[in-house]
């Protein structure tokens, strides 16, 4: 809508019910007329009007239509908050919200630090979610900061602030999965810190964490039982490579399961369980996982007896990703 379509929209409304509107006399009339040819007049003229009654609806519209035409646009900002504070402002017609949502994104690509266009992005996605609007610019910026927030304090604040924002269900999936991330993320972070200052000196003692390289690994070696001892170690069954592998990796489940315990309190992860170490150790096994015999010996001699080795390498920073299952 034009500026000449608001200021007809306003008049009408004036000239037919001024007494229950609250319009402010001939001075804001007078004033009307000018703000396209002579908006300094005109915003004089709005300034009288409201020394004389106070700050109207009707003011503050149109001292932000001449503000506007004077390209003071930072006044004009505050008039149209102004005038949309104002009591019966939300059943007004005229399209205030509209002109200001405009005028916030304009001043957003002119400003040039992230606290300004964030700050300015929050007010403007207010507009969004009560306007509906089909390109939810503000909104949309908003998500799109959550992959640059650092700290997990101030990434939690911004998915709250995105997941009640108002926009397309696609963007809204797509901002969940970032989030996810971003939380990930500044989990990693701050894991780590706590990891070294209380979990780094226990860990390297066992074995589990090697200081120099910053990797966690669980190591086991499983020497083969004869094939007489169980059927499970026939090397003719087909079965019988995913029997040694199993039996070598299953004591590596269990130490993965005591590792997380140790770091529970530490990293505060929440309901630890043993479907959730499953899945961490699964993850863990298919990425970093490496097993085989210890020495090879040639195929002339039989697999049963000799060693079988199963180790999952992982540095620092995967591990604690895979952990944060349970900070979720």
């Amino acid at each position: 809508m034009s500026l000449r379509t608001i200021n007809a929209v306003s008049l009408c409304v004036c000239l037919l019910a001024p007494a229950v509107l609250g319009c402010s006399g001939d001075k804001i009339e007078q004033g009307r007329r000018l703000v396209d040819t002579e908006p300094e007049k005109a915003l004089a003229l709005f300034s009288e009007a409201v020394a004389e009654k106070g700050e109207t609806f009707e003011s503050l519209i149109y001292s932000g239509l001449a503000l506007e035409k004077l390209v003071r646009e930072s006044e004009a900002i505050e008039a149209y908050e102004k005038a949309l504070a104002t009591e019966g402002a939300a059943n007004r017609p005229e399209p205030v919200a509209e002109r200001l949502l405009a005028l916030y994104e304009k001043r957003h690509g002119l400003t040039n630090t992230v606290e300004g266009k964030t700050a300015i992005a929050r007010k403007a996605a207010e507009l969004e979610k009560i306007l509906k609007v089909a390109r939810p610019w503000a909104s949309t910026y908003l998500m799109e900061q959550i992959g640059e927030a650092g700290d997990e304090a101030t990434v939690r604040k911004l998915v709250d602030e995105g997941m009640a924002l108002a926009v397309p269900t696609e963007a809204k999936n797509r901002f969940g999965e970032d989030c996810t991330k971003a939380l990930r993320s500044a989990f990693v972070v701050n894991a780590e810190k706590k990891f070294m200052e209380t979990l780094a000196g226990p860990l390297a003692e066992r074995g589990v964490y090697d200081a120099a390289t910053s990797r966690i690994i669980f190591r086991n070696e499983f020497v083969i039982p004869s094939a007489g001892s169980s059927e499970d170690f026939n090397p003719e069954l087909a079965s019988f490579a995913g029997n040694v592998r199993k039996n070598t990796c299953v004591h590596i489940h269990t130490e993965l399961s005591e590792t997380i315990a140790k770091m529970q309190p530490v990293l505060d992860l929440k309901d630890v369980n043993p479907a959730g170490i499953n899945v961490v150790f699964e993850n863990l096994y298919r990425t970093f996982a490496k097993a085989g015999f210890k020495a090879f010996n040639g195929d002339k001699r039989p697999p049963n007896g000799q060693t079988y080795v199963c180790v999952i390498d992982v540095p620092l920073r995967e591990f604690l990703s895979a952990v944060f299952v349970f900070a979720e």
